[in-house]
């Protein structure tokens, strides 16, 4: 009985570099797909890391987004952030991938909102039922406040955006 080594190659930086270049791109799966001669899934599957690209398939990739292919398999361009496309000049690449993030940003503060709203009524309604001074009312207050707070910072923040890209 023979002793079969098989060589598991190491994961590469595909995956999470071709999610970043094609949201920095603003477009979908589907539409990288469709403009590559690939499925959706097949895209999706590269992503998460499951598969990687037949080799004509990595190198169209790579010319696709005029990228180099031993950076696309060895850096990971998430992790240099902006400065990766800063390098490209390209102002309105760095203003969509902000603003995808920013649109995030927007909706789970608006679900914090939401939650913090429901709660802070969820208090008041108990106050009135219940005229008991406790420990654990302070700590409810306090938490209260602290996300109040956090709230308002957020939603300054998400205005502070909104009024540069009026004033440009």
């Amino acid at each position: 009985m023979q002793n079969k080594t098989k060589n598991i190659p190491l994961p590469t930086s595909f995956g999470k570099n071709l999610r970043y270049l094609r949201r920095v791109k603003g477009i979908s799966q589907a539409k990288l797909a469709a403009e590559l001669g690939l499925k959706r899934n097949n895209i999706s599957s590269y992503e998460s890391g499951i598969v990687e690209p037949k080799a004509t398939t990595f190198l169209t990739v790579c010319e696709y987004f005029d990228t180099v292919p031993e950076e696309m398999l060895q850096s990971t361009y998430t992790e240099s952030g902006i400065s990766k496309i800063n390098e490209s000049g390209n102002r309105n690449v760095i203003k969509e991938y902000i603003a995808g993030y920013l649109s995030e940003f927007i909706v789970y503060t608006n679900e914090l909102t939401k939650i913090q709203e429901g709660y802070q009524q969820f208090q008041e309604l108990r106050e009135d039922t219940d005229n008991r001074q406790s420990l654990y009312r302070k700590s409810w207050r306090d938490m209260m406040s602290l996300l109040k707070f956090y709230l308002s910072t957020n939603w300054s923040f998400i205005q502070s955006f909104s009024n540069s890209e009026e004033e440009e």
